[in-house]
C-alpha cells in the first residue's frame, strides 16, 4: 500500500490495512454484508458469529415478540445484533448503547436504520419495557479470553443479574457457567428463573459450543413460550439454521430417566458439546434410541446413529493396557489414529506415541476412544468418523 499512496501519513496507512483486515476477518465470522463495515480485528473478534446473531434474532421473534417491539442493545460494540434484527424484519426504532465512543461512530456506520448513544449499562436510561441485550466483556481489549466465573466479566454478571432484576433481558455469557449455582441463588442475587441455552456450530471455521445465553423469566414470558423450560441445548449450521436442539422439557425429562447403562453397541456418538455443556445428554439420548456406558461420561452407544450425527463404528473393546493396544493395532493396522478421551486423565499425544510408534501406509484410518466406564479405564478400537 505504501507503493500505491506514498504520501498518505503513516497513521493513516496503518488504520487503513487494519481495516482491510479485520473486514476480511468480519466476513469469515460475520457474513458478507460487513464487507463494507467500519470495525476492528478486536471488535470483530468479541463479536458475536452471523450463525448465532442470525438465529437469536429469528427465534425472538418466532416465540412472539412484536417486531414493532422496542429492543435495546444495552452492549451494542459495531451493531452486529442490531443488524441481525434488521435483517430478521424488526421495524420498531431498534437501539443500541456503549461507553466506548469509537465503537459507537462505527455501530452509527454499519447500521444507519438505528438510534445509538453513550451509555453504562448498568445505569439503564431507556424504557423499561424493552428488551434488553446485553454481552458483558469476556475479554481483555487485546481479545485474550478472560472468563474465570460470573464476577469476572465487565461489568460482572452478578451486577448485570441484579440490575435486570425486573427489565426482560438476554444475556450473552461464557458456555462454560456454572447454571446449576445460577438457579439455585443467582450467583448471589437470589434464585434465578429462566432459561439457559447453550449455541454450537458445527460446520464451518467458527465451529464449536459459543455461548451460553440467559433468557430471562420475564422476556421467556413475553414471548410466550408455550412449555417453559430452563435448559436448552441448540446446534446452528454456518447459515444460522437450527441442526439439532434439545430442552428440559417435561416429556424429555421423563424419557431422559428411562435410558439404560449397558455394554457397548455396535457404534459410539460423542453428542455435541452443547448438548454435554447443558447438561442434556440424557434427554438427547432417549429421544436418539441410545444408551450410556456410564453414568457420568457423554459418550453414548447403540446400533444405529441419529440421521446426520458423527459417529464411530466400533471395532474391539480393550482394556486400558499399553500392551493390549499395541496388540489391537497390530491386528487392525492404521495409517493414522485420532484419540478421544472421557473421565480420564491421560494425554492423548502420549498415548499415540506409545501404542503407533509406525503408522502403516494404505491402511485405514481409526479412532481410540478412552472412557470412564465404572471405576476402570476402558478403549473402544474404533473406525474413522462417519455421519448418520
Amino acid at each position: 500500500m505504501r507503493c500505491l499512496y506514498p504520501d498518505l501519513p503513516p497513521e493513516l496507512l496503518s488504520g487503513t490495512i487494519d481495516l482491510i483486515q479485520a473486514r476480511h476477518r468480519a466476513v469469515e465470522k460475520l457474513g458478507p454484508e460487513t464487507a463494507h463495515w467500519f470495525l476492528s480485528l478486536a471488535a470483530v473478534q468479541q463479536a458475536t458469529p452471523h450463525a448465532v446473531a442470525h438465529y437469536r434474532a429469528q427465534r425472538l421473534f418466532s416465540m412472539g415478540l412484536r417486531k414493532s417491539g422496542s429492543i435495546h442493545d444495552a452492549t451494542c460494540s459495531i451493531g452486529t445484533e442490531l443488524a441481525a434484527l434488521r435483517a430478521a424484519g424488526a421495524t420498531s426504532e431498534l437501539s443500541g448503547s456503549d461507553t466506548d465512543p469509537a465503537r459507537l461512530a462505527m455501530a452509527r456506520h454499519n447500521v444507519p436504520t438505528a438510534a445509538f448513544t453513550i451509555a453504562d449499562c448498568l445505569m439503564p436510561c431507556w424504557d423499561e419495557d424493552a428488551v434488553t441485550l446485553l454481552d458483558p466483556a469476556r475479554r481483555t481489549a487485546t481479545g485474550q479470553r478472560r472468563y474465570r466465573g460470573p464476577d469476572s466479566t465487565i461489568p460482572s454478571l452478578t451486577t448485570v443479574l441484579e440490575t435486570y432484576r425486573y427489565r426482560p433481558y438476554l444475556v450473552k455469557c461464557a458456555p462454560g457457567i456454572d447454571w446449576e449455582t445460577l438457579f439455585t441463588d443467582g450467583w448471589g442475587t437470589g434464585p434465578w428463573q429462566g432459561e439457559v441455552e447453550i449455541i454450537s456450530i458445527i460446520g464451518s471455521r467458527e465451529g464449536g459450543v459459543k455461548e451460553a445465553a440467559l433468557w430471562s423469566a420475564c422476556l421467556c414470558e413475553r414471548t410466550n413460550s408455550a412449555i417453559p423450560v430452563s435448559r436448552r441445548a441448540t446446534v446452528l449450521n454456518p447459515q444460522g439454521d437450527v441442526v439439532d436442539q434439545i430442552a428440559d422439557d417435561p416429556a424429555a425429562t421423563a424419557a431422559a430417566a428411562d435410558v439404560t447403562v449397558d455394554e457397548v453397541g455396535s457404534i459410539l456418538i460423542e453428542p455435541d458439546g452443547a448438548i454435554v455443556r447443558a447438561g442434556l445428554v440424557r434427554q438427547w439420548a432417549a429421544r436418539s434410541g441410545l444408551w450410556q456406558l456410564d453414568h457420568r461420561i457423554a459418550h453414548l452407544t447403540g446400533d444405529q446413529a441419529p440421521a446426520g450425527v458423527p459417529y464411530y463404528p466400533v471395532i474391539e473393546q480393550l482394556r486400558y493396557r499399553t500392551a493390549e493396544l499395541k496388540k489391537a493395532l497390530r491386528r487392525h493396522p492404521t495409517s493414522s489414529l485420532e484419540i478421544l478421551v472421557r473421565g480420564v486423565d491421560v494425554d492423548p499425544t502420549a498415548v499415540r506415541r506409545a501404542i503407533l510408534p509406525k503408522p502403516v501406509a494404505g491402511a485405514p484410518a481409526r479412532t481410540l476412544v478412552i472412557s470412564r466406564v465404572g471405576t476402570s479405564a476402558v478403549a473402544f478400537l474404533c473406525g474413522a468418523r462417519l455421519v448418520g
